[in-house]
């Protein structure tokens, strides 16, 4: 017969402080990205292929900026929210991520075209954050409203 005195588990974790699934999204992504690279290097030898490596490469661009993405969110909800503990996911994520784009672009030479036309780049980038920051705090604003 269960104790009726004993404490339920299943409240453990909501009176403890939690990581988000968005940051352990986001460093899931990091490590897809990763293991793409890592693949793409194990295929140098005898039986290299052109296409398969470049395209291993590419796949692995999208998987870094969905990384960056999630680490993104995660640090905008560990914000919101201070009982999230997003830290070292979050962090390691973006990390991880990261490092994958700056690999996958030079090796696609990607990174000699945004080296070349680093002003338009720049203005983009610029643009793109000015419409992130405008979101996050609309959501702000929707939040503390409601």
């Amino acid at each position: 017969m269960p104790d009726p005195g004993a404490t339920d588990r299943s409240d453990l974790r909501r009176d403890g402080r939690s990581s988000s699934r968005t940051a352990l999204r986001s460093t899931k992504a990091g490590l897809v990205a990763v293991f793409f690279l890592s693949l793409t290097f194990a295929t140098f030898g005898p039986a290299f292929n052109l296409v398969v490596a470049y395209g291993l490469m590419i796949a692995a661009i999208p998987a870094a900026l969905l990384g960056l993405w999630w680490a993104d969110r995660a640090a905008h909800e560990a914000q919101r929210d201070p009982a999230r503990t997003n830290g070292i996911y979050a962090k390691s994520g973006a990390a991880l991520s990261i490092a994958a784009l700056f690999v996958s672009t030079y090796y696609t030479g990607f990174l000699v075209f945004i080296l070349v036309f680093w002003p338009l780049v720049w203005m983009s980038l610029l643009v793109v954050y000015a419409f992130h920051r405008a979101s996050v705090t609309a959501k702000a604003a929707r939040e503390a409203g409601a």
